[in-house]
């Protein structure tokens, strides 16, 4: 077995990484405690895992969205004055990997600024009239189901339209799935991607370890199956990025646990005071139409 440096600098020239990046500059502070928290056989699984990992720094990533755009005006029928590029808002209306990839995109490849759209709700209707393309950009795609949610929730307005959804990494159960709702919903959609890869237990050897690792898991605090085991959706990802990692990547390599030192952990931010305090005003508004309710039936 490698030494904690032979894997560092393995892991280092893989991706590609220079030293002043402050994300490999913590993955290098914690790999020794993090791999000391696992037994034998777990850690021979650790260490497959991690030889399977990709990580893309920042300059990776302007490489990668450059090469993307090359992709996207290749696609047949592509018309940049009828195409506009968005992000995959949430549900909450935050800023998300999206958000700031789009950003980056129209930087980079120079994308006129009224092409590009961060939300397409509020877009005027009369302008989907003029709109025949609409290209979605991302960082990752694991499950495919953010992607095909979003679709679903716009039909009125995307049904007839050329959809082009730009990803750097994207796992190859997502791209199936975004193909079967291409054919149910009988619509156009392209997918374009720098880098497709499989889940990270396809491999013969580690499937049959799978058991193995989700007990070391739970050993080390991380113990949601559903959603941390395995990543979101248990899609079994192997992935990070100079600004956060997906929660699609396995729980191990980014949940902070008391005795898991995840070596790259995802940006965890504490709400602001004005959105607690908003929580706790509905909070006791629903609390206070509850008991009147109540005494209402009970009067």
């Amino acid at each position: 077995m490698v030494s904690t440096e032979e894997l560092i600098e393995k892991c280092k020239s893989k991706w590609k990484v220079s030293n002043d990046d402050v994300r490999i500059k913590m993955f290098e502070e914690k790999l020794p405690d993090f791999l000391d928290e696992f037994e034998v056989e777990a850690l021979e699984v650790i260490l497959c895992l991690l030889d399977k990992f990709d990580y893309y720094s920042h300059r990776e990533i302007n490489t990668r969205l450059v090469e993307l755009h090359e992709k996207v005006v290749k696609v047949d029928g592509f018309d940049k004055e009828k195409t506009i590029f968005c992000v995959l808002k949430t549900m909450n209306g935050k800023i998300n990997s999206s958000t700031e990839y789009v950003c980056e995109y129209w930087r980079l490849n120079e994308i006129n600024t009224y092409s590009v759209i961060t939300n397409i709700d509020d877009l005027d209707n009369e302008a989907w009239d003029f709109i025949n393309t609409i290209v979605f950009i991302d960082d990752c795609c694991g499950s495919g189901k953010t992607f095909t949610d979003f679709l679903q929730n716009h039909l009125l307005v995307l049904k007839k339209k050329r959809i082009i959804y730009a990803i750097v990494h994207v796992l190859k159960d997502a791209v199936l799935k975004i193909d079967q709702f291409k054919l149910d919903q009988e619509m156009d959609i392209s997918i374009v991607y720098c880098r497709k890869s499989e889940k990270a237990f396809t491999d013969k050897m580690l499937a049959e370890k799978k058991t193995i690792f989700a007990e070391a898991s739970k050993n080390v605090g991380v113990v949601n199956d559903k959603d941390d085991i395995f990543g979101y959706k248990k899609t079994e990802m192997l992935i990070a990025y100079y600004n956060n990692t997906p929660n699609n990547t396995i729980g191990v390599f980014r949940k902070e646990t008391e005795l898991n030192k995840s070596i790259f952990p995802r940006r965890h931010e504490k709400k602001p005071g004005w959105l607690l305090d908003m929580q706790e005003s509905k909070k006791q508004r629903k609390t206070k139409n509850y008991y009147r309710k109540v005494k209402d039936v009970s009067g």
